[in-house]
């Protein structure tokens, strides 16, 4: 996943914005909108409420949607699971991926690249069937 920010526990909210970042000279830069999701993560959130509820529940507080997360194996060596929410107004709405490290100790904000794109495609293809329901 590039861009990441990569939040570790001992990080408090305010420093979240300083994390180490992982960009490429021609990646995208951060939207306000990665930048706003990575505030609203809690690590602890995730160990009290599990992976699924506490992403839901930040994405839900920025007027956002989550889609679904799944098992990160044969998508990411080092995560072990991947949640896809859409923040935005459709048509100009953008597509984040959010995953877990194997230690449970890192959450990852990222927007989907070459590995991730069909896992894009899919969540694309989900929000058409749901729209049309």
């Amino acid at each position: 996943m590039t861009p990441a920010t990569m939040i570790t526990p001992t990080q408090t909210s305010a420093a979240a914005d300083s994390a180490a970042l992982s960009i490429s000279p021609s990646a995208r830069p951060l939207s306000l909108e990665m930048v706003e999701l990575e505030l609203a993560l809690d690590i602890g959130d995730i160990r009290s409420l599990g992976f699924s509820f506490a992403v839901r529940q930040a994405i839900e507080s920025l007027d956002g949607e989550f889609l679904f997360d799944l098992p990160a194996s044969g998508l990411s060596d080092t995560d072990q699971r991947i949640a896809v929410v859409r923040l935005g107004q459709p048509g100009e709405d953008q597509l984040l991926l959010v995953s877990l490290d194997q230690d449970g100790e890192q959450l990852k904000v990222g927007v989907p690249d070459e590995r991730t794109a069909g896992l894009a495609d899919f969540a694309r293809a989900f929000i058409d069937v749901l729209e049309k329901l």
